[in-house]
């Protein structure tokens, strides 16, 4: 039973971490279209 919790709890929070990371990442380009979006001078900018 000490065994199995055991090995379990770094499963999780390797998930855990996994999902923050995921997080970061969405945000991270969530932010970059939104700065797009509301400046379309950055977006002709990248196009010239």
């Amino acid at each position: 039973m000490l065994i199995l919790t055991y090995s379990q709890t770094p499963l999780r929070a390797l998930k855990n971490e996994i999902f923050k990371f995921r997080a970061i990442i969405v945000h991270h380009h969530l932010t970059n279209i939104i700065k797009v979006v509301l400046n379309p001078k950055i977006l002709k900018y990248h196009f010239e």
